[in-house]
Order: structure tokens, then C-alpha cells, then sequence
């Protein structure tokens, strides 16, 4: 599954960057929102608990009014804890760690209109799609009720590092020819169940997810006579 996905994506970004369009520009923005976790510690995709802030950056380029690449690098905290869900508060295990993530992904906006015609600029809306390949880092640190207990961690194959495959969906708003904001939620694939430090210990058959929730804010530069803010 992850050769087909590889497979794919490549494709994409082939196509659309031998695409010829009027409508290039780079944009830079800033990302702040919400980071959660999904794994042995936390079973439901979503807690108020389990939320922790985020914030980030991208740089974006525009190929054309329906394809974009994006690079983003984003940081936060991921936790959580048993004593937090009644199925495993006997258990007693906690855990918290730094997360810094990084990946390219391919936007697609479907209803993608150009931004100028006959030199006047349309302000848009649109929602859009991306994908794309991605890593993290989190070097989870985890706390046990039991002082027993405290000698399973760190497990042997335990890891800080993770390969990811995002995957998320947003709305962009195109205000100004040279600024836009925008909301988003990604969903990240970690091909790993040591996100959070427990695996053996814990559900060994389910890997790890963490998921972000934000807004931002980004400004364009590069065509100092049509798009931009002259940046």
C-alpha cells in the first residue's frame, strides 16, 4: 500500500509541475492551532485533554489555479494519560513529548479560479485537498503509577523518529492579491507505535496517529507587478 501511495503521488507532482500556467507565485505563512494524538494511551481520535498548541510555518508555491506544493514545518507537545480514559486508569501510565514535523504535500484545489483577469483581481474561496510525505521527531518520556512499572520503559525498539504520510482537507480564502487565510486539518500516518513511547506494554497491534488543527495567515511574493504585496 505505502509503494502505491509513493507511486501516485509521484505522478501527481510530475504532471502538474510540467503544467503551464500564468497564475505562479510563491507565498510565505505562519500556522497556529491545536495538536492531538491517537494511539495506546489515547483510543479516541479527539480530547480536550489530549489537545496541545502548535504552531508553524510554510512556504507555498503556485503552480497553477488547481495545484500548489507546500513545505511546512510545525512544532508542538503531544500527551496524555491513562487516568484520563476508565478503561486504563488502573493501568497508570502517562507520557509527554516535544513533536516537530516536516513534510511536502500536494494541494488540489478543485474549484480553483484564476486570481487575475484583464489584470483586476477576484478575491475566492476555495476548499481544497493535499497529500504528500512527511517526517517527525518525538522522544516520548513516560510515567508510570507503579514504580514497578518503571522499569518496562523505554521498550528495546523503541524510536524518536517517524516517517509519516499526511493527509488532510481546508478552506482558503484568497482575500487580497497578495494575502489569504485559511483553515485546515491534517492527519498524519506514523507507520509506528512508539509515538508515544509504548507499544509492547501496550495495543502492539495498532500504530500511532497525531492529528493538527489551525488557521493561517500567509503573504505572496515573487511577482513584484501582479500578485504580491511587493515583499
Amino acid at each position: 500500500m505505502r509503494q502505491v501511495y509513493l507511486c501516485l503521488l509521484f505522478i501527481i507532482s510530475a504532471s502538474i509541475l510540467l503544467a503551464q500556467s500564468d497564475d505562479r507565485y510563491f507565498e510565505v505563512g505562519i500556522k497556529a492551532g491545536i495538536v492531538n494524538y491517537q494511539g495506546d494511551l489515547q483510543e479516541d481520535l479527539f480530547t480536550t485533554s489530549g489537545s496541545q498548541p502548535l504552531f508553524g510555518g510554510f512556504l507555498r508555491y503556485s503552480l497553477n489555479e488547481n495545484f500548489a506544493v507546500r513545505g511546512v514545518l510545525e512544532a508542538g507537545s503531544i500527551a496524555a494519560s491513562d487516568t484520563d480514559s476508565p478503561k486504563l486508569a488502573a493501568r497508570g501510565f502517562s507520557f509527554e513529548s516535544n513533536l516537530v514535523a516536516g513534510e511536502l504535500v500536494v494541494e488540489y484545489l478543485p474549484l480553483g479560479k484564476e486570481r487575475f483577469q484583464n489584470g483586476i483581481f477576484f478575491s475566492q474561496v476555495n476548499p481544497y485537498v493535499f497529500a504528500g510525505l512527511g517526517v517527525a521527531i518525538a522522544d516520548a518520556e513516560v510515567a508510570t503509577v507503579d514504580p514497578a512499572d518503571a522499569s518496562r520503559f523505554p521498550e528495546a525498539d523503541d524510536q524518536s523518529n517517524f516517517f509519516t504520510l499526511p493527509l488532510g482537507a481546508g478552506v482558503r480564502a484568497d482575500i487580497a492579491s497578495g494575502f489569504a487565510v485559511g483553515v485546515e486539518a491534517n492527519f498524519r500516518a506514523t507507520f509506528s507505535d512508539y509515538l508515544d513511547g509504548v507499544s509492547m506494554n501496550g495495543n502492539s497491534n495498532r500504530n500511532d496517529w497525531f492529528w493538527t488543527f489551525g488557521a493561517y495567515a500567509s503573504f505572496t511574493f515573487g511577482n513584484q507587478d501582479k500578485d504580491s504585496m511587493n515583499f
